[in-house]
């Protein structure tokens, strides 16, 4: 197995990390020479925690977690994040939250387009029938 192919698969794993959240750091992510990585999967980010300054972080938990296995390392609990890498780019964590923001307002703001096309398409339903809205909403 290659280390770009593990997969994260608990519910409780977060990425990117979150700020109060303790973080960890798995060794069978470690960018090295004899490893191939396929950066377009590869996800880290640069954390300071109550135990380290500027540490690579691979997923934090709401909980502190025994690892199973020798490869995750505990980082202590996650007081601000830095940078993250995604999808090959990195890129500062406020340009992510903003971002990550300025999507949601556009899914909002389709989903509010959509809901008044809904209501306008029903309000011309009513009128081709030759009822008034108000008339229905009075029964």
């Amino acid at each position: 197995m290659k280390a770009g192919d593990i997969e994260m698969q608990r519910v409780d794993i977060n990425f990117p990390p979150r700020v109060g959240a303790h973080a960890y750091y798995d060794k069978r992510f470690m960018l090295h020479e004899s490893h191939v990585v396929d950066l377009n999967k590869y996800k880290t980010a640069i954390i300071t925690t109550d135990k380290h300054t500027r540490v690579g972080c691979h997923y934090s938990m709401p909980y502190i977690n025994k690892p199973s296995d020798k490869n995750s390392i505990y980082l202590g609990k996650i007081k601000e994040i830095h940078k993250i890498t995604m999808n090959g780019l990195t890129f500062s964590y406020k340009t992510y939250t903003y971002h990550k923001a300025d999507e949601l307002n556009r899914q909002k703001d389709k989903t509010n387009l959509e809901n008044k096309t809904l209501l306008t398409e029903r309000q011309q339903s009513w009128e081709t029938l030759g009822l008034n809205i108000d008339d229905e909403s009075k029964r």
